[in-house]
């Protein structure tokens, strides 16, 4: 929320006239001291948040139970202030925004931030005929048909909906494409600083699910043959036993290994000295519509990227603005090759691409712009 909402709500708070509605785990609401700083720090910027519990893992009971209580805080929340938008992010949302539709006559943004469905069945999550995927199907398609406005991270994602059961008979909706963007005042190459003790490589964000770090260590132990004089930063929240358990699977020496949490704030400055990054995803129909934080993040550090295809507009911008390496599986043998091509790749020149590649695709600002075009157009029909 703190990158991927808050960094645009503030800027469109300027014009538009906003409220949060979010689910806080209880031990976050929990922390006073911080959920009253961050009230205030809204309030400042004249946007109103609405709390409410969240239940963790959806069940047939939790789920059907924030839906209403979402829809009851929205209902009135719309009728007090004679709100006339609703941009829900995600499914659960989307059923909010929906229902809030029919009973308010809101205008609705479906902000599909991926295909959360089948992201829960690619993960092993869900099972594919269980009740949970089905319903979750059902809000999908309710969701698809009545937006009055669809937003996509990404083109592949758009691709993707033409084939969905929902569009069978009927063409998309007005719609945007707005990747997930990056700050790149914080994300600069500006503030790099010279690389002391070896080349460095980095990874960043979760490891589990949907995400093949086993290759990644895989990719380092390939990095260190070429370059023993290299260094791996690790940059998660909280699943560091995981991580340090697969690198030691992978041979790699713990002296060449660093650990740690970093405040999403401060992520810039941990990439300062970083040369490459990595991450490789599972492949699976859901990744089509992934646009991963990370890879707007490290190009407008002037990072390029190790990779691999099948994730939303990954493969494509990466090869078409030469800001990285995709490899084409995530065999020992393609993960070499892919290291080989990587470290070939390095040098001022790749760098500068970089940061033109995030100034094309990820910048906060014409997200942020985006959303504004979108907004502006829905507050122009409600008229």
């Amino acid at each position: 929320g703190q990158s991927q909402v808050l960094a645009y709500q503030r800027r469109l708070a300027d014009q538009f006239r906003v409220h949060i509605l979010s689910y806080e785990r209880p031990e976050d609401l929990s922390r006073k001291k911080d959920v009253a700083e961050l009230d205030a720090s809204l309030r400042d910027s004249r946007i109103s948040w609405h709390r409410l519990t969240y239940h963790g893992r959806p069940t047939p009971l939790t789920k059907p139970f924030d839906i209403s209580a979402g829809v009851a805080l929205g209902a009135f929340l719309a009728k007090r202030d004679n709100l006339t938008l609703v941009h829900a992010r995600s499914y659960v949302p989307g059923a909010i925004a929906r229902s809030l539709q029919l009973l308010c006559g809101t205008k609705f943004i479906f902000d599909i931030r991926g295909f959360w469905a089948d992201e829960r069945v690619d993960g092993g999550i869900w099972p594919a005929d269980g009740v949970l995927y089905r319903t979750a199907k059902r809000i999908e398609k309710s969701c698809l048909q009545n937006t009055d406005h669809l937003v996509s991270l990404t083109h592949a994602g758009i691709r993707s909906l033409r084939d969905f059961d929902a569009y069978a008979n009927r063409s998309l909706p007005p719609f945007s494409v707005i990747p997930t963007c990056a700050d790149l005042n914080v994300f600069s190459p500006v503030d790099r600083r010279e690389s002391t003790g070896g080349l460095r490589i980095a990874y960043v964000g979760s490891v589990g699910t949907w995400y093949r770090f086993d290759r990644v260590a895989a990719a380092f132990a390939s990095v260190l043959r070429a370059r023993p004089d290299a260094r791996f930063l690790v940059l998660n929240k909280s699943q560091h036993e995981h991580i340090h358990r697969e690198l030691a699977t992978a041979g790699i020496p713990p002296s060449r290994v660093e650990v740690r949490a970093v405040a999403h704030t401060q992520m810039g400055n941990a990439l300062a000295d970083v040369d490459l990054g990595v991450f490789f995803y599972k492949s699976s129909f859901s990744r089509a519509a992934c646009s991963p934080t990370k890879l707007g993040e490290m190009l407008g550090c002037g990072i390029p990227c190790l990779t691999n295809g099948g994730v939303g507009d990954v493969e494509s911008i990466v090869n078409k603005d030469r800001v990285g390496v995709v490899v084409d599986d995530l065999e020992d043998a393609a993960i070499d090759r892919g290291v080989e091509e990587a470290l070939a790749l390095l040098g001022p020149a790749t760098s500068k691409r970089c940061r033109q590649s995030a100034e094309r695709h990820f910048s906060l600002d014409a997200g942020v712009e985006g959303y504004r075009r979108i907004y502006e157009s829905l507050s122009d029909a409600n008229r």
